[in-house]
């Protein structure tokens, strides 16, 4: 969750999972991407009433300049950053690390005038609404990424990043009944660090529209070895060393009749058509709660991905070595929780020593970002850094 969106995917594994196509301005790009949802709930996504006396989020966007009101950079909009101020679930004095002080009182105005009187409630109430609701949109995101695809939430781990990603994370879990949340380190900057140290890739296809059943294994097989040595030679040019190349091969399948195809992963060593079908099977049953083993199945394309390690596997250190053995309160700030605003026990990630561990309520702080953990829950730093919430 950063300033304008919130994007959500699903990782089974250790792998994204891809998708072929996707929109772009209404235009289809059939371009394999990571498979990622987005909905207008940013940060930054500004709260507004529509016609009908409701609470809306978004689409539009305050954007970083002039960004939320509280910014005081000339805003005067609410946003779902002004109500987690005014919710304390951030705090204006330690907002970038002290670096930029946020302005309260402009983000009560906002809230105030576009907001609570409009409704006719108070102005913690309207910014309670506002967390709720994109709340409510974020959860409807990552459903769609798993439950209406045949993968149960609560089997699943939520890594969250983004600057605002773990100032919703808690409840965002709740809500899925997701037991695990997992907070990496920097994680206001974990996209971009993510960008530098992501594997090469290259991908490519061939199309191939017959029924599966038809099709020769061993021609297939060339075939995939072909789009092989093919990446071997591009990445070659690169200088990168092809003895560690990894390659991940695919096919898009379909059942005869059916518009879309679903890509499904092929064994390696020799193409096995049985092994093809029996996937898609599979696949197609958790998604759609159904086979035909009798109808045919058609093979629109075969698929090759190449990837190239990058030579750097290793953990982030998010700060120097804690001086303390045990975790310290730093202060207590104001936190609206089951209904009211309470005091609730601060402390600076950078101070907690590996190991650490805080049962809840509580709030760690960083320079990017801030977690919230709730009474009954417990959050520790594990090895890798990561702060590992259990709810």
């Amino acid at each position: 969750m950063g300033g304008t969106t919130f994007d959500v995917s699903l990782i089974r594994g250790q792998q994204a999972e891809l998708r072929n196509s996707g929109l772009l301005h209404t235009y289809t790009v059939r371009s394999p991407t990571i498979d990622i949802d987005s909905v207008g709930a940013g940060g930054g996504s500004i709260a507004w009433i529509d016609a009908g006396h409701g609470v809306r989020i978004g689409p539009e966007s305050a954007g970083a300049d002039p960004g939320p009101s509280c910014y005081g950079r000339g805003g005067t909009r609410p946003t779902v950053t002004d109500c987690n101020l005014i919710l304390g679930y951030i705090d204006p004095n330690s907002f970038l690390g002290g670096t930029f002080r946020l302005d309260t009182e402009a983000a009560h105005r906002a809230v105030e005038q576009h907001l609570a009187k409009p409704l006719n409630v108070s102005v913690l109430e309207a910014a309670r609404a506002v967390r709720a609701i994109a709340n409510a949109l974020m959860a409807q995101a990552m459903r769609l990424m798993t439950v209406e695809r045949g993968y149960d939430p609560r089997e699943f781990t939520y890594v969250c990043y983004g600057g605002a990603g773990p100032v919703h994370a808690v409840e965002l879990a709740k809500e899925l009944e997701i037991s695990r949340v997992v907070v990496p380190a920097l994680p206001g900057l974990f996209s971009a660090f993510g960008m530098t140290v992501a594997d090469q890739s290259i991908d490519r296809q061939i199309a191939v529209e017959r029924d599966l059943g038809s099709l020769d294994a061993n021609e297939l097989e060339a075939s995939y070895t072909a789009l092989e040595r093919g990446l071997e030679a591009e990445f070659a040019k690169s200088s990168v060393l092809t003895e560690a190349l990894t390659f991940l091969r695919k096919a898009d399948c379909r059942y005869g009749g059916q518009p879309e195809a679903m890509s499904v992963g092929v064994a390696p060593g020799g193409v096995d058509i049985g092994q093809i079908r029996g996937a898609f099977e599979k696949v197609h049953f958790r998604q759609w709660n159904f086979v035909k083993p009798d109808h045919p199945l058609i093979c629109n394309n075969i698929r090759v991905r190449a990837e190239a390690p990058t030579g750097w596997r290793g953990t982030i250190n998010a700060s120097d070595e804690a001086q303390e053995q045990v975790p310290i309160v730093t202060h207590f700030r104001q936190l609206y929780l089951d209904g009211a605003m309470k005091p609730v026990p601060v402390y600076q990630r950078s101070a907690l020593p590996r190991g650490a561990a805080i049962a809840g309520p509580a709030v760690i702080e960083e320079p990017s970002s801030c977690l919230v953990i709730e009474a009954g829950q417990s959050v520790h730093l594990d090895h890798l850094s990561n702060l590992v919430v259990e709810l």
